[in-house]
């Protein structure tokens, strides 16, 4: 069953600092939903990684957040990656050949971080930190690509 929340709410002090610091670094191509929801989904993934690792939730609904969590993972991280031109990658100058070099670092940290989060043993701490390993090296591919 598909679910759908809408969710409005105001931001003050500190965060809406921060939140004027994000905007102001924003590419123009990317659009305001979409820094919304990865901003949303960032918090709810961290949010529910510590739940889990806290005991938070109930077995059953632990195994089924990871479940959820990884499938959110995928969605977002895979259309980023295959809309990536290889024409873009071969390019001849010296960051072209960073920017290829580390796409197959994040290639293979996508199945790593897939593997992590299937392994239904592991506490959620470790998913979070394999997460944030990657999400460094996925934003200095992507910062690359714009360069």
């Amino acid at each position: 069953m598909k679910r759908v929340f809408k969710i409005e709410f105001s931001l003050s002090g500190d965060l809406a600092e921060l939140y004027e610091i994000t905007l102001r670094s924003k590419d123009d191509k990317i659009l305001l939903g979409q820094i919304n929801r990865s901003l949303f989904a960032s918090g709810m993934l961290q949010h529910l990684s510590a739940l889990i690792a806290q005991g938070g939730l109930e077995k059953s609904e632990s195994i089924r957040a990871k479940k959820i969590m990884g499938r959110l993972l995928h969605k977002a991280l895979g259309p980023v990656l295959s809309s990536i031109s290889p024409s873009v990658l071969s390019q001849q100058t010296s960051i072209a050949k960073n920017t290829y070099a580390n796409r197959d670092i994040v290639l293979k940290g996508i199945e790593r971080l897939k593997q992590v989060i299937q392994n239904t043993a592991l506490p959620a701490e470790i998913i979070l930190n394999e997460a944030q390993i990657f999400k460094k090296k996925l934003d200095k591919f992507l910062y690359q690509l714009g360069s």
